[in-house]
């Protein structure tokens, strides 16, 4: 767990706006669930500036987002953690496709665990991502159909023997200095070094 960080201001401006003449549609709408508060606001902050993605709510706990889902309209995607205190994130799909069924689980956690990531696929799982994929990887994913989204659990199995996603290559191996807010040129910056910093931490 990352401690005595200091705090960095962002700031929170607006997407861009499209160019004249291009077709827009409805942003993916995604709740992000994960206990740790700096993974999951820098990443909250990530996603809000990649057009065409919403992320809607977060969440610490699977808990907390299972009740939400109760009362209120699925997303289209959930980034779900595994390890949570005491909650185990994969405890959640099969709950969470019953009361939404059409929203799309991708597991979202720091170990690369084949056991895992078949009992994920198995409960209804769309996919399996490293939190050391680039974010470049992580949006691209989650913007395209799940591949074994409706597949039943006995034609999910061979997605555990494919490379994870998020591989990284040299020029994410080095581990990055923590960034302030007068180290960097924008706030765009800050935001992609931080998770550059985070990343690192699961290499």
């Amino acid at each position: 767990m990352l401690t005595n960080e200091p705090m960095i201001n962002i700031d929170t401006s607006a997407k861009p706006a499209p160019d004249a003449g291009e077709k827009t549609s409805a942003p993916i709408r995604l709740w992000l669930v994960d206990d740790n508060d700096r993974l999951r606001n820098t990443l909250a902050e990530l996603l809000a500036r990649e057009p065409g993605v919403e992320c809607a709510r977060c969440f610490a706990s699977a808990t907390a987002a299972l009740s939400a889902l109760a009362s209120k309209a699925g997303p289209d995607v959930i980034l779900l953690d595994i390890q949570m205190g005491n909650e185990n994130g994969l405890d959640a799909v099969r709950p969470i496709k019953s009361l939404s069924r059409a929203t799309r689980v991708f597991m979202f956690t720091s170990l690369q665990d084949r056991e895992a990531r078949d009992r994920a696929l198995e409960n209804g799982a769309s996919g399996f991502l490293l939190k050391r994929c680039p974010i470049e990887a992580l949006v691209e994913t989650i913007r395209k159909p799940g591949e074994f989204d409706g597949l039943p659990a006995s034609r999910r199995k061979p997605a555990i023997h494919k490379p994870a996603l998020g591989q990284l290559d040299e020029r994410y191996c080095a581990k990055p200095a923590l960034p302030t807010a007068g180290s960097a040129k924008t706030n765009s910056d800050v935001l992609g070094r931080c998770w550059r910093l985070l990343r690192s931490f699961w290499n």
